[in-house]
């Protein structure tokens, strides 16, 4: 099972489809039996494609021949989409007319390079917020670079090579018999057919749990990468 750490994750879309009650219920829930039971209907969780994801890239139109910088308020009543209740604070619409100034219709929902803005939910910032940071005085630039991207990739092996180790563990357990919850140097809440954990197996990196940030950094570094990324 891949990792789910973002929207485009067709186990993440189908969490996501079940509406804003039940992601409550599963955030709230307290233990991992709990949680369990809300997420998996049978034995793997579901996935869904084609719901967020998709519905943010449809939501654009086909438009690259005018520009949000170069309308005016008349024009905006035409091209951008109004929202379904009036909102006293101009906080959220202001950031997000800052942040895509330069851009057509065809990118103006879920530009990819505005990811880090999204990642601190920057159309959720009142007025007064973005007045004490003056984030809005200047344009929005795209501050992201080669060695930045390079780092992402590197970082994103890194990661890679991390779950596909994981794989193998949880492989290793599902065919001695054991079922559930498993993390790195943690098989305690591992089910297991009749009841009793078979002998550690000897070593891995699947034993070693890191008691620090740095310590798994070190760990990951020692992990041989996936040859497609070398």
């Amino acid at each position: 099972m891949e990792y789910s750490d973002n929207v485009e994750s067709p186990f993440i879309q189908h969490v996501l489809s079940l509406g804003l009650e039940k992601l409550h219920h599963i955030a709230m829930a307290e233990t991992y039996e709990e949680r369990c039971r809300l997420l998996y209907s049978h034995h793997c969780p579901p996935a869904t494609d084609s719901f967020l994801h998709e519905g943010l890239q449809y939501a654009n139109e086909q438009n690259d021949d005018i520009f949000l910088g170069d309308l005016t308020r008349e024009d905006e009543t035409l091209h951008v989409k109004q929202p379904f209740f009036a909102d006293p604070d101009s906080g959220p619409e202001d950031i997000w007319q800052w942040a895509h100034q330069g851009e057509s219709p065809a990118n103006w929902v879920y530009q990819k390079n505005r990811q880090r803005l999204r990642q601190l939910g920057y159309v959720m910032w009142d007025r007064s917020r973005l007045e004490a940071l003056g984030i809005i005085q200047e344009p929005w630039e795209d501050v992201d670079n080669s060695v930045d991207s390079l780092l992402e990739e590197q970082e994103a092996a890194r990661e890679r090579a991390y779950m596909e180790n994981s794989w193998e563990k949880r492989e290793q357990i599902h065919m001695s018999g054991g079922t559930g919850w498993w993390s790195w140097g943690d098989q305690s809440k591992v089910k297991w057919r009749g009841g009793a954990a078979p002998g550690e197996e000897s070593s891995g990196y699947s034993h070693t749990k890191p008691d620090s940030l740095q310590e798994a950094q070190e760990l990951l570094s020692m992990m041989k990468l996936p040859s497609s990324v070398r």
